[in-house]
């Protein structure tokens, strides 16, 4: 797994990890997942009402989750796939800092994506871009600047504080 080493990450969040390596594993209980186990489903996403729910779909058709990659990919890459996305992160021509950072806004969209989507099932709450997005940089900023390293170049210091 050349992905573990961005998901489980010291600086991101433990919920975040698991839930993203569940997602890297196509083990969440996604609808399309749940249906080929007998459990009778909706046909919609939960978020978008548009298409069967897939881990594909969830994370990277589903207009929800567009909006909140645009918000946060800004990385330069066409990548469609979770996996890819990983594999683009960890190759990066870039400051191991950085990749990192990019790593644990994945994770905690991912994350957010996830929680959004079963808080529109449990609670009827209906999921907004911007605030998954607000969400996840208010709970990773907090995160690394916690645990942010000592030694990084003034100017990712610089790029992280601008975020």
């Amino acid at each position: 797994m050349n992905w573990s080493r961005e998901v489980w990450s010291r600086l991101n969040i433990l919920k975040h990890s698991v839930i993203t390596c569940l997602a890297m594993l196509n083990r969440l209980k996604t609808q399309d997942r749940l249906s080929r186990f007998g459990v009778q489903v909706t046909c919609c996403c939960y978020l978008c009402n548009a298409q069967p729910e897939s881990r594909q779909h969830l994370f990277f058709d589903c207009s929800i989750a567009n909006a909140c990659l645009l918000e946060v990919k800004n990385w330069h890459t066409q990548t469609s796939r979770l996996p890819q996305l990983m594999r683009w992160i960890e190759r990066a021509k870039t400051s191991k800092f950085k990749k990192v950072v990019l790593a644990t806004a994945l994770t905690a969209l991912v994350y957010n994506l996830w929680k959004s989507r079963n808080a529109t099932i449990w609670q009827e709450v209906m999921a907004n871009p911007v605030t998954i997005v607000t969400e996840k940089k208010w709970a990773i900023k907090i995160r690394i600047e916690s645990l942010m390293p000592r030694k990084i170049k003034s100017s990712d210091r610089e790029w992280f504080l601008a975020l």
